[in-house]
């Protein structure tokens, strides 16, 4: 009995892997990269048909922190088609963002012969996408800047101060005299 489950087991297709856990700004750089990627894709795609597992191949080496996932996403594109696209969802977390978004532009693009107008009319979803992401990236770095912006304004205002002791110091010495 166990030996025919095992004979079982090993045929059936592997469960997607969960994203693994990202610190926040791991998470942000990978969010950058995938959006990177999709407007590549489509700025690529509006001057020429090109088969998307050979661009994802040959772009993957330029987003470091998607290389990987980029790689196993080219193989799976071109040995099962577009059971991929949930693959390369399964990558990021459950409730991301964008991630869907970009999946089914990647898909729909892909799968259109003539894609020029599709693509122009998403590149707007595209552009607030990345708009949006920006905006979050600012977001999440504004109390560190405002932090650091703010040290050179204490230390001119406590030199104004030391040079006012000296002075006081030097005033009280030459009274003295």
């Amino acid at each position: 009995m166990i030996h025919v489950f095992a004979l079982t087991r090993r045929y059936l297709p592997p469960k997607p892997r969960r994203a693994a856990k990202y610190t926040a700004k791991q998470q942000q750089g990978r969010d950058g990269e995938l959006i990177a990627f999709a407007r590549l894709y489509e700025i690529t795609r509006s001057k020429r048909t090109i088969q998307m597992s050979l661009f994802v191949q040959n772009v993957a080496p330029y987003f470091p922190l998607l290389s990987t996932d980029l790689r196993q996403f080219s193989q799976l594109l071109t040995t099962s088609g577009s059971a991929a696209y949930p693959w390369l969802e399964s990558r990021f977390p459950p409730k991301h963002r964008f991630i869907r978004q970009i999946c089914v532009f990647l898909q729909t693009a892909d799968s259109i012969r003539e894609a020029e107008s599709f693509i122009r009319e998403n590149a707007l979803h595209l552009e607030k996408i990345s708009a949006d992401s920006y905006k979050q990236r600012k977001d999440m770095q504004a109390p560190l800047l405002g932090a650091l912006n703010s040290i050179p304004m204490m230390i001119t205002f406590l030199m104004v101060i030391l040079i006012l002791l000296q002075y006081m110091a030097m005033v009280q010495k030459s009274i003295q005299y």
